[in-house]
């Protein structure tokens, strides 16, 4: 019976189609089975009006704490101070507040890394370990954002150990401002604190004078550029 209602009901998995089913047949055996379903198809969407609608349409179902988190990663974005601010004030029913304080907390927090095991991680200035030992090599925070490495290849991490920008690169330097130094297969260009390429990856050589003057390399000779290329 539960499968015939289910056949019935949801020719397609769409969210129409399931919410039907869930108004239409609450007590059937793969309600549990929808609404995991149902938040996926939510989710799919990275939208927060969607998340913000699932969540206020299912607020005691199992998923809804995981919508929770996926808005505040979409609303927060590269994670500033400004957007943590604003999404506590525009969300005063977010479950977990005191994460949203930590987090608050850990963007004005000097990390610092160490050394384990051939290892690095991050402490604070307490030896309080925030980052567990697991890169080759670790760069100094700056302005957020660390340039950190893994089997040869470079990426960005926030003082959450997200990446900003993926595991990667051949070469990454440190940001100076929001932007910094990336290079491939011997050639280098400008990459953003988000992992948005600013140069293409397409010169000889990159070299920076001060926070906003670049020196660029090309076939032709040598340039001097803005940190956008221009």
């Amino acid at each position: 019976l539960c499968e015939f209602e289910y056949k019935e009901s949801v020719t397609e998995e769409s969210i129409e189609n399931l919410e039907a089913f869930l108004l239409n047949y609450p007590l059937n055996c793969k309600v549990e089975q929808v609404h995991f379903t149902l938040y996926s198809l939510y989710a799919e969407k990275k939208d927060i009006s969607a998340l913000s609608s699932y969540i206020s349409k299912y607020p005691n179902q199992p998923w809804v704490n995981q919508a929770w988190r996926f808005l505040y990663e979409l609303y927060v974005g590269e994670w500033s101070q400004e957007k943590i601010t604003s999404f506590r004030k525009d969300y005063p029913n977010y479950p977990f507040l005191d994460e949203l304080t930590r987090d608050l907390e850990l963007l004005n927090e000097e990390l610092y890394p160490f050394l384990l095991n051939n290892q690095y991680g991050y402490m604070n200035a307490k030896g309080k370990v925030i980052i567990l030992p697991e890169y080759s090599e670790a760069g100094l925070f700056k302005n957020g954002v660390a340039v950190v490495q893994q089997n040869d290849v470079y990426g960005a991490i926030n003082k959450r150990n997200q990446f900003v920008i993926p595991l990667m690169h051949e070469t990454l330097y440190d940001f100076n401002q929001e932007e910094a130094i990336v290079g491939d297969s011997s050639y280098y260009g400008i990459i953003g604190k988000s992992g948005n390429i600013l140069v293409p990856i397409n010169y000889l050589e990159i070299r920076q004078i001060n926070p906003v003057v670049f020196i660029f390399q090309d076939s032709l000779g040598y340039r001097f550029y803005n940190q956008k290329g221009n």
